[in-house]
């Protein structure tokens, strides 16, 4: 009886912290969310704040002649002050449904002029983009960032039909499971009344099949990403994919020591891009 009442003491003792420590935090949220705009302070997080995903960001962008920026879930704009300080002259489109991260994005970039921040669902914001590439050269060969998957409704499927249709990109799609890595978190959702994990699998099935890709994952750890320092979030996983790159452009890309060391090819079956990489241009 002594040890059953202990364990029981124990018990509503961490239930009683659990909820303090609930309480004290839900606070430390409601005080930062009323504190002004203008005095809040921001770490560089972008992109998580994970350093390899950042710096393939940057050899991206000196390697291709990317057009633009399009990034969907802006939340509070880290990652796009990230590459508008990057590269200071760059097209990036933006979006964010959120009512209250929007309105704090907007005051965070309404001093970069090249930013462009739309409070959309982030298919409807692809599709409108869709609409002017015709007239917009800035979308002839975009950077693409998904990050749009924490709300209800998981968007994917929608964002690539809509990026198919763009004759060229580099998509980064976050929160994706990376075969083979379970240190690695990645995005849950509810499709059909069905659970689901967003997998290849799942990205490869809502791809254009006009399309010639190519999939490539992080084969790097967390120590590597955030060097043992601070960073917003736990170490995600993501896939990368080249649309309809020739075969000469990703090449000399692909084979620098820094991309070799840090990610790996992933092979799907009946994929265009496998004769791409056989030599055939798009």
């Amino acid at each position: 009886m002594k040890f059953t009442s202990g364990i029981k003491r124990v018990v509503k003792r961490h239930k009683l912290l659990h909820r303090v420590a609930t309480t004290v935090r839900e606070a430390i949220i409601r005080t930062k969310e009323l504190t002004p705009y203008r005095m809040r302070s921001y770490r560089d997080f972008g992109f998580h704040g994970d350093v390899v995903l950042r710096t393939l960001v940057n050899e991206i962008f000196k390697n291709f002649r990317i057009s633009s920026f399009i990034e969907t879930g802006t939340h509070k704009a880290t990652t796009t002050v990230f590459v508008a300080k990057l590269i200071e002259q760059l097209p990036i489109y933006t979006c964010e449904i959120n009512k209250k991260y929007f309105a704090e994005s907007r005051y965070r970039l309404k001093n970069y002029e090249k930013v462009e921040l739309f409070r959309q669902s982030s298919d409807l914001f692809l599709k409108d983009m869709m609409c002017t590439k015709k007239n917009n050269e800035s979308l002839n060969f975009p950077l693409i960032f998904l990050d749009a998957h924490w709300e209800d409704y998981m968007p994917l499927r929608a964002e690539l039909r809509e990026i198919g249709e763009f004759s060229r990109a580099i998509i980064i799609v976050d929160d994706v499971m990376v075969p083979d890595r379970r240190d690695l978190g990645y995005a849950q959702f509810s499709e059909g009344g069905k659970k689901q994990d967003l997998t290849i699998d799942y990205i490869k099935n809502s791809l254009n099949n006009k399309n010639a890709y190519r999939f490539f994952f992080p084969y790097y750890g967390e120590n590597e990403a955030y060097r043992e320092g601070p960073h917003d979030n736990d170490f995600r996983g993501y896939a990368i994919l080249f649309q309809n790159i020739a075969v000469n452009e990703p090449t000399p890309f692909l084979e620098q020591s820094f991309f070799k060391a840090h990610f790996r090819e992933f092979n799907v079956p009946g994929n265009k891009g496998k004769e791409q990489k056989n030599g055939q241009k798009d």
